[in-house]
């Protein structure tokens, strides 16, 4: 079974988990856009003729219908952003009903959240002491490994839990590239690969939720060259034909900037899509990721356009 309708159908705040300081005098108004959201089970779509006012994208609801896992279905490995942690995806930012695991768990999905702390990602520092990584050459063990030894740790104990030999690994923001590095490194392979590029064992389809999968081809990869590694080395959806399969889900609703308010969102979203992919004017995207960077060729690229890094609820309402 396919991840993806239920992730249409599913209310969780997933944008938040990599969410931008919220601009003064916006936060009442994303109160009630992510109430609004949660109000009607919906999927959402951009008006038939687009229009941006204030540089956000206006949209409408369109129904969907809620899909509930068969018994048959993998269970589902979360994979935290960067910054992010464990709780951020059981407890929804206070409201543990709207909760990514909540409501997976509402419609049968049994899930596993890869454990992180905040503090945990203190080490992804260490790579700034190599001169990989200043070189730009660096790959994902580098600053990284210790986090693809909680990916292993998630999917043994969601395979144990479960009985199932395979799972859907669910990445949040940098948790999706990270997730197509662990597929690809065979020191997390349960044995030897049958073809040196065969890709690990127990995992049978990738999703990512605006993930940033390509680096500037202009400026500085922040990651010190691990994300440029990952797609020159495992481009698109590399192992689609091992029969992995790949979906990504981008937002395009927050456009971003440089001239609008010092504290709005378009200008916050004009600096942070010029780090991710180089340009940041009149780029287009979740408010953090350009949705151009969020897409693999080759996989099923699901474009929202009401999907922001400031709404409280994504996926429409249970």
């Amino acid at each position: 079974m396919e991840l993806l309708p239920a992730l249409e159908s599913c209310s969780a705040p997933l944008a938040t988990l990599r969410a931008p300081p919220r601009p003064a005098g916006l936060w009442a108004a994303r109160r009630q856009r992510s109430a609004s959201l949660r109000e009607a089970a919906t999927a959402d779509q951009p008006t038939a003729t687009e229009s941006w006012p204030g540089g956000r994208l206006a949209w409408h609801r369109r129904p969907t219908q809620r899909v509930e896992a068969a018994p048959s279905t993998p269970p589902i490995v979360i994979l935290p952003g960067f910054g992010n942690c464990t709780e951020d995806y059981v407890l929804g930012l206070g409201e543990p009903a709207n909760s990514l695991v909540n409501c997976l768990q509402e419609r049968g999905f049994h899930s596993q959240v890869v454990q992180v702390k905040r503090s945990d990602w203190l080490q992804a520092l260490r790579g700034l002491l190599t001169r990989q990584y200043w070189q730009q050459k660096c790959q994902p063990a580098a600053s990284y490994g210790w986090y693809l030894a909680r990916v292993q740790q998630a999917v043994n104990l969601a395979r144990e839990q479960t009985g199932h030999s395979q799972v859907i690994l669910v990445g949040h923001s940098a948790g999706g590239w990270l997730g197509r590095a662990f597929m690809a490194d065979p020191m997390y392979f349960e044995s030897p690969p049958a073809r040196p590029d065969d890709p690990h064992q127990a995992v049978s389809q990738l999703v990512s939720l605006g993930t940033p999968h390509s680096a500037p081809a202009a400026a500085r990869d922040m990651t010190g060259g691990a994300l440029t590694w990952v797609n020159q080395t495992f481009p698109g959806a590399h192992f689609m034909d091992h029969g992995i399969m790949y979906t990504c889900v981008a937002g395009r609703t927050v456009r971003g900037d440089c001239k609008a308010g010092r504290r709005s969102i378009e200008r916050y979203s004009y600096g942070s899509y010029a780090q991710v992919c180089g340009e940041g004017q009149g780029a287009e995207g979740d408010g953090v990721v350009p949705y151009q960077s969020a897409l693999l060729q080759g996989a099923n690229n699901l474009l929202l356009g009401w999907l922001d890094s400031t709404s409280e609820a994504v996926f429409g309402a249970s």
